[in-house]
């Protein structure tokens, strides 16, 4: 992980703990259930191009990029005018018409996310991966800013309002200024076979996203929005660990797979590489959480957070095995295979959905996390079983490099729930001897099973710095 990263990450997690002390449930809700819409139109904005673009050979990418990028603007910029004129039906069929003035607000962030995915392509197939990490870091520093500043002065729906839309801001003009230039120096190019593969990737999105947020929608829509800005903290608390490394290594993965697929040992051996090292770094982090959930939520956010222990345990478990089964999209897009990506995401979402509106039933949010961690474990497998076959990577190789962190896993979590039911004394020393203790645990189960594992870092830190092993 490059020092850009680890800063971004280290940032993130303080802001989040910040705005938590000065916003309540309810403003968090609201502007939640607003991001839900306008996340969904914002996620498929560059219409599925930046994977195609990103796994191009650099000397095309600006030509497919400006084949593009005229699409994605007129597209983008209509879908959210109409998000904006519509805001108030959305609302009143949600049931909370107070997410109307933020709905209209937010819409400007479609377009700015349309553009950003077609620059993002152009850097990732042209190696320039310190953009992108300085348009992230730039990005999130600018906003927290701005949101910790408003939010210290009482504005809290505005903070969380401004949060989002600077990071978006600041973060394409950071890509914009070294790929300019490349898109308007391209030659003409009909990506007409592109868009159609493109298609398959937007849709995969699509699906995908409802899959992950269904649940921020349901509960907004029928716990209402106090539930909400509860169950979205606790998610995000979960969320913010499991992708910053994968989405980071995901980035180098995509071309780096591309350019060994017709190697099938070679694509399998990097694929399960980087997996182990998300293993080995994201997933105790993950488990702790889940283990230390009621305690670290109060030490967190404080006394009137108190609820938020019993969702995030079922949450973090949940993200544990997420931070693996989600690097699939990698060989999809890697693959160039859009339907599939399509088929496939459409098949777990829908069974994904279902589990969250089980959930919904019981009439809680708690309901609904337990029932989130528990679909998750069960699509585990099949998820990691059907991306596998796309890139003929054979299931017995990939269990085979993960079984020990399969074992591992839940030794730690008990070993971590029992270190803070044995030891008494202040919150921050009880954390951090269970923290201590699962990453002893969970590491040492690991690397006595397969003593090679130790080489793993080493492995990802070639990785991200776009080296493959």
């Amino acid at each position: 992980m490059t020092v850009a990263q680890l800063v971004r990450q280290l940032g993130v997690a303080s802001t989040f703990i910040v705005l938590a002390r000065y916003i309540s449930p309810a403003e968090f809700g609201t502007v939640t259930l607003a991001l839900v819409i306008v996340n969904f139109f914002s996620l498929w904005a560059d219409l599925g191009s930046e994977p195609l673009i990103a796994r191009s050979p650099p000397q095309e990418a600006g030509a497919k990029a400006a084949a593009f990028a005229w699409r994605v603007l007129l597209t983008s910029v209509i879908i959210a005018l109409l998000v904006a004129v519509f805001a108030s039906l959305i609302g009143k069929a949600l049931a909370s018409p107070e997410i109307e003035h933020a709905l209209a607000l937010l819409a400007a962030v479609i377009p700015m996310a349309g553009a950003a995915g077609v620059l993002r392509g152009i850097c990732a197939s042209t190696g320039r991966f310190g953009v992108l990490a300085t348009a992230e870091v730039v990005g999130f520093v600018a906003a927290a800013a701005i949101a910790v500043s408003l939010a210290v002065q009482g504005n809290g729906v505005l903070a969380l309002q401004a949060q989002v839309l600077v990071s978006y801001g600041a973060s394409l003009v950071v890509l914009a200024i070294p790929t300019i230039p490349t898109l308007v120096g391209a030659r003409h190019y009909r990506a007409r076979r592109e868009a159609g593969a493109a298609r398959g990737f937007a849709g995969f999105i699509a699906i995908n996203y409802w899959a992950r947020n269904a649940d921020n929608l349901l509960v907004g829509r029928f716990l209402g929005l106090e539930s909400l800005g509860l169950y979205e903290r606790a998610y995000m608390l979960m969320y913010v660990p499991a992708t910053q490394v994968s989405g980071a290594l995901g980035r180098v993965m995509v071309p780096v797979l591309a350019q060994s697929w017709g190697e099938r040992e070679i694509l399998a051996r990097r694929y399960i590489r980087a997996v182990q090292a998300i293993a080995f770094s994201v997933a105790p982090l993950l488990i702790w959480m889940s283990a230390s959930a009621s305690e670290l939520s109060v030490f967190i956010f404080g006394p009137d957070w108190h609820e938020l222990g019993s969702l995030l345990a079922p949450l973090a478990a949940a993200g544990a095995a997420q931070s693996l089964s989600s690097t699939v999209g990698w060989l999809y897009q890697a693959s160039g295979n859009g339907a599939a990506f399509f088929r496939n995401g459409l098949l777990f979402s829908a069974l994904t959905i279902v589990g969250i509106c089980i959930g919904i039933l019981r009439g809680s949010p708690q309901g609904v996390a337990m029932a989130y961690a528990v679909t998750s474990g069960l699509l585990f497998l099949p998820i990691i079983a059907f991306g596998l076959k796309v890139a003929g990577i054979p299931k017995r190789t990939f269990l085979h490099g993960l079984w020990p962190f399969m074992l591992a896993g839940p030794l730690a979590w008990l070993a971590a729930r029992l270190s803070l039911d044995l030891i008494d004394g202040p919150p921050a020393l009880q954390l951090g001897i269970s923290l201590i203790v699962l990453g002893v645990v969970f590491g040492g189960v690991v690397v006595l099973v397969k003593p090679e594992f130790a080489g793993v870092f080493r492995a990802v830190k070639h990785m991200l710095r776009g080296a493959a092993p």
